[in-house]
């Protein structure tokens, strides 16, 4: 009989559409913010890679996401382009990521690492929520939401 550790088995992802929300500090404008994105999820064929991507004319900013699933944790790297017309006005920034998935595959949360706009090293929560297959009728965050400031009773 064969005791050797086995793997654990990756949860599956549903395929579709996913709303991404994190938090970042601002040293220029003294405090946390948070940013939202509707991202398209891809499985890489035959493995266990993940890329998420910012869909076209739902965002006010391009981002990607690659992530690599061993049982129920995802590790991966993470780069943002801001709105060019934004308060960042086209800056790219990137890190890594860790996430801890829940069991069905439909929620993913944990911290994000990197640069800020001063070069201090950043850290902040992350979660994906499956959304469904397609973009609900008439969702846009880029018409409803930009950043916004967080309130310290809602700051993680």
């Amino acid at each position: 009989m064969d005791r050797s550790p086995q793997p654990p088995v990756a949860v599956e992802f549903p395929t579709g559409i996913w709303h991404s929300k994190y938090r970042y500090p601002s040293s220029s404008r003294h405090g946390v913010f948070e940013n939202e994105h509707f991202i398209s999820l891809k499985r890489e064929r035959g493995s266990n890679e993940y890329v998420f991507e910012s869909l076209p004319n739902a965002n006010t900013s391009h981002l990607v996401v690659r992530l690599t699933v061993e049982g129920t944790v995802a590790t991966g790297s993470w780069r943002e382009e801001t709105e060019k017309n934004g308060y960042y006005k086209g800056s790219v920034y990137s890190g890594a990521i860790q996430l801890v998935v829940d069991e069905d595959g439909r929620y993913m949360h944990g911290k994000w690492v990197g640069f800020g706009k001063d070069r201090t090293v950043n850290v902040g929560a992350w979660e994906f929520t499956f959304v469904g297959k397609e973009l609900p009728a008439g969702l846009r965050l880029a018409k409803v939401r930009q950043a916004h400031r967080v309130t310290e009773s809602n700051s993680a």
